[in-house]
């Protein structure tokens, strides 16, 4: 009998230890959960986990961010502010006109207005120091993929398209252009000699067909399509809009400038404003070497560019400029440029304010 409750009391103690051991791991289950609702802040925990290989860390989808989290009022003076280089306020005069027709914009908790974009331009023609840029102009880090400022930099460039005015045996993929109102629409604007050069077409947003006499086109792709007659039956082929312009030009309407032109989600940041971008420089061998901070333009908007972690780095034309964006789809960090609020006024929203 003695050792009947010997096993009894044995067997019981197993019991509880089992219940405690499992108690132990839910509770610990729980406080993870609760630590991953704190990261998230307000996100829900049912969207889409996406794991990059650089920055090694989990990113959340923004697509529903809440609007007064886009932007973050930083000292500017913690920041290391670069030199003004001339090719950026060569690009920076370029813009005056749109930013005069721009529209009032409530990004976040900032309200953007023209005249606000007008005065960063104002800034920049008047510094002479980085001072001089910290004395004039206030900073909003955008949050970036993850909530924590990381934002993807990819590249994107402008093909040049070897065209035909006529077709022929090689020659023989039409380009169409767009309707502008006229009886013109769908009428051929030239042939190349790939569907390839008509995707990568589409995919950059503007390039330049050139012809063998020496004239060039600018074309650009606004995601338009004619339905057409093929020859296994009828299809849909793009439509490209011509440009009157020699250079190519972005979604502002202004010349894109090598290395200072950023292709932005407008929804989140206006076209026409200054960024100061810390942007990822790449060796030879397509790896990261270092980062370089940098004024920059939003002058042009992305297909593919969506939500606050992701702008898009113009990087110049034809194939030298091909291979240098192929490796390009590292991190770095963006902030928004407005002008200096004066304290007095930061209740009303006549200024680009914090909530």
């Amino acid at each position: 009998m003695k050792k009947y409750w010997i096993s009894f009391i044995s067997s019981l103690l197993f019991s509880v230890s089992i219940v405690s051991y499992l108690r132990s791991i839910k509770e610990s289950d729980q406080l993870d959960n609760i630590a991953l609702d704190s990261l998230i802040n307000g996100i829900e925990t049912h969207k889409e986990v996406i794991k990059t290989a650089e920055p090694k860390k989990v990113l959340i989808s923004n697509k529903d961010i809440k609007l007064r989290d886009i932007f973050t009022r930083i000292n500017i003076n913690e920041l290391k502010l670069p030199s003004v280089h001339d090719r950026f306020r060569q690009a920076l005069e370029h813009q005056e006109t749109f930013i005069k027709n721009a529209e009032e914009r409530e990004v976040g908790s900032l309200n953007i207005y023209p005249k606000h974009l007008n005065k960063v331009l104002n800034a920049f023609r008047k510094v002479k120091s980085k001072n001089d840029i910290a004395n004039l102009l206030d900073a909003y880090q955008l949050r970036g993929e993850d909530g924590d400022g990381n934002v993807l930099f990819t590249g994107y460039y402008s093909p040049i398209i070897p065209a035909r005015r006529k077709s022929d045996a090689i020659f023989k993929y039409p380009v169409y252009l767009a309707q502008n109102g006229q009886d013109d629409d769908g009428m051929t604007l030239a042939y190349v000699r790939d569907r390839q050069d008509i995707r990568s077409m589409e995919l950059e947003g503007v390039a330049y067909l050139q012809f063998p006499e020496g004239d060039r086109r600018v074309v650009a792709y606004n995601g338009d399509s004619k339905k057409v007659e093929e020859a296994d039956g009828e299809g849909y082929a793009s439509v490209f809009t011509q440009r009157d312009k020699s250079r190519a030009m972005g979604a502002a309407k202004v010349p894109l400038t090598t290395d200072f032109t950023v292709a932005v989600d407008p929804k989140y940041i206006p076209l026409g404003s200054v960024l100061l971008a810390e942007i990822p420089i790449l060796d030879d061998n397509g790896n990261l070497i270092r980062t370089e901070m940098r004024f920059v333009l939003a002058q042009d908007r992305g297909s593919k560019i969506k939500g606050t972690g992701h702008v898009d780095l113009y990087m110049g034309e034809g194939d030298a400029a091909k291979e240098r964006i192929k490796d390009m789809r590292k991190y770095g960090r963006i902030w928004l440029l407005l002008p200096k609020r004066d304290e007095k006024d930061a209740p009303k929203k006549t200024l680009a304010q914090k909530v």
